[in-house]
């Protein structure tokens, strides 16, 4: 750089003496190297003759030359002045401001210059550099995307562009950014770990581990890949290979507050809350105050608050039988490992009289109470208990025992099980609940997540009635992450759900000998916040029972909106669609809606 502008000088002194305008004592100075004495002697000729702006201009050389560049930008500021249509003069002073420190400055010369040269691709780029250093996005989004349009493959535009839209939380801009960017320049280490770490802020981590593998293979395993790596299997629940690599990156350097968070993340998907908390403590004292460690306190603290919820839903089907339902359920948490519960409910259900759906004593409607207390219990990381008893009546002279018993356990990172055994009334009609029909419940749920992107969710059963029928299920949902973005992620899959009865009964219930549907299924997740969301769930297929001679459309939706996700209050409200698809009563059609609110302390 010092080259560059001694030979710029040079060529400025050599204009200069052709046109006999240059001091030769000035000129002598600069030749024996005396920057002082030459600004000096300029300097009295510019009092004599302060228009001359070849003089102004050499002047400012000469504090460039000697680091002066508060006093070089201010003789750049008479030069311009006596030529203020020149935009390389502008360009000229917006360098030397930027020399000085004066980024404000700089950046409204820049804005001079392109008003008088507006395509200049360099004066263009150094604009939205000095915006981003002025902190004005706008200015440099403007900058970076006129130079896009004048050169669409201008590599230096599509990564400032890049990291602006992440900066600004444009996630999705900010990808597409980075990788037209490196499609220019595969071999830029840092873009790649920008990338990675953008697609993470959007929650597309199936594509993050894709995308270091390519930097795996292009840059070999270092320390930043190692830290990247193990931020996304945390937030995939991938806990064990997660933790391998945080705890040995830790064992170099124990107080790297990003390692710890990555660690306290998949401490918590684990199922280690004390520690994840630990972790969280130290996190806090080393770095307080931010937003980081908020969000972070937030997501891990949220799950060990004692709450209170009030929710009611109400239902009708295509046979009429409506039922509304309204509970009250508290849990207070002891510890990390222990909480209480305790929990009422009180339903409401009608079928109109001669339905063959209505109270056995012929009224229309029947009412049903329960109330309850239980216990759940984490024994380690890989299996937790919970349990509750109470007691329901039904018909306002039916009572009866009420239980739940089941235990979550997971194996390893890829499964979970939960077998699960529960009594309760089958109140899924006004006859049912008056005779009353009791049921006995055995059940296994499962999820596997062989990678990053598969779920399969099974689901089987075995149930027993009081009026001695029996019922078998089974079900099998594989579904795909397809699109993660930063508003949207969508889930494709199929489902397939076989369920009969041993006896046909005419007990308020549907109860066919064989059932089995088969859908197409989407699930769909609106981010409006990190505190508020939506989520639409959809299928559609085919179903058909033993008194049917061929299979008939159906679906249903469902639709959910959450608000204060992390708050002290939570509200959640849905409604669901069922078309031409078997309910509990027997209907082929039914709309539910409700809503729950909780309160957390």
């Amino acid at each position: 750089m010092k080259r560059s502008l001694l030979v710029c000088m040079m060529f400025s002194a050599q204009q200069l003496i052709a046109a006999g305008t240059l001091p030769e004592n000035g000129l002598r100075a600069e030749m024996e190297n005396r920057w002082e004495d030459a600004a000096k002697i300029y300097r009295q000729t510019l009092e004599a003759s302060p228009a001359r702006g070849d003089l102004w201009l050499r002047l400012s050389d000469i504090h460039s030359r000697l680091k002066q560049h508060d006093q070089a930008a201010k003789a750049l500021e008479q030069a311009v002045r006596l030529n203020p249509e020149d935009a390389g003069l502008w360009m000229k002073l917006s360098r030397a401001r930027s020399m000085a420190g004066d980024g404000q400055g700089a950046f409204a010369a820049s804005g001079e210059a392109l008003k008088l040269q507006p395509d200049n691709i360099e004066f263009l780029h150094a604009r939205a550099e000095l915006a981003t250093w002025v902190d004005n996005r706008q200015a440099a989004t403007e900058a970076y995307q006129r130079i896009s349009r004048l050169a669409a493959n201008d590599a230096k535009a599509q990564l400032g562009l890049a990291r602006l839209d992440a900066w600004s939380g444009r996630t999705d801009s900010a990808v597409a950014g980075y990788k037209a960017y490196l499609k220019q320049r595969p071999d830029d280490k840092q873009v790649w770990l920008d990338l990675v770490k953008t697609e993470g802020w959007r929650g597309n981590y199936p594509d993050a581990l894709d995308e270091l593998d390519e930097y795996l293979l292009r840059f070999g395993e270092d320390r930043s890949y190692l830290e990247q790596r193990a931020r996304a299997l945390a937030w995939l629940g991938k806990t064990k290979p997660a933790l391998e690599i945080v705890e040995k990156l830790l064992g170099e350097t124990p107080q790297d507050v990003d390692l710890l968070t990555t660690r306290a993340i998949a401490r918590h998907a684990a199922n280690r809350h004390r520690e994840a908390l630990a972790d969280l403590q130290t996190i806090k004292r080393l770095r307080p105050d931010t937003k980081e460690t908020a969000d972070l306190s937030r997501y891990l603290l949220t799950p060990q608050r004692s709450s209170v919820t009030l929710a009611y839903n109400y239902g009708k089907d295509s046979d009429d039988v409506r039922i509304g339902r309204t509970s009250l359920t508290g849990e207070y948490v002891l510890n990390p490992e222990t909480r209480f519960l305790a929990g009422g409910e009180w339903q409401r259900l009608r079928a109109d009289t001669g339905s063959g759906l209505e109270n056995i004593n012929g009224d229309n409607d029947v009412n049903y109470r329960g109330a309850w207390l239980g216990i759940k219990r984490r024994f380690s990381r890989m299996a937790a208990g919970d349990m509750r008893v109470g007691g329901a009546s039904a018909a306002g002279h039916n009572q009866f025992l009420t239980y739940k018993v089941g235990f979550d356990l997971r194996p390893n990172d890829e499964w979970w099980v939960r077998p699960e055994v529960e009594r309760d009334l089958f109140a899924v009609s006004p006859r049912a609940a008056s005779l009353p029909v009791k049921r006995d419940s055995n059940r296994l749920y499962t999820r596997w997540t062989p990678d990053s992107r598969y779920t399969v969710d099974g689901f089987a059963s075995y149930d027993h009635f009081s009026d001695s029928n029996n019922r078998w299920e089974v079900s099998l949902a594989p579904r795909r992450a397809m699109w993660r973005t930063q508003l949207v992620n969508i889930d494709l899959g199929l489902s397939a759900r076989w369920f009969g009865f041993q006896k046909d009964l005419n007990n308020g219930y549907y109860d066919p000998q064989n059932y089995q549907r088969y859908a197409l299924t989407a699930f769909t997740y609106w981010k409006i916040s990190d505190n508020s969301g939506a989520s639409l769930a959809l299928s559609a297929g085919a179903h058909k029972d033993n008194t049917m001679s061929s299979f008939k459309p159906g679906g249903d939706a469902v639709l959910e909106v959450f608000h204060g996700i992390y708050d002290d209050w939570y509200l959640r409200g849905y409604v669901s669609l069922l078309h031409n698809s078997r309910q509990g009563s027997g209907g082929y059609r039914g709309t539910t809606a409700g809503a729950s609110l909780t309160r957390r302390f």
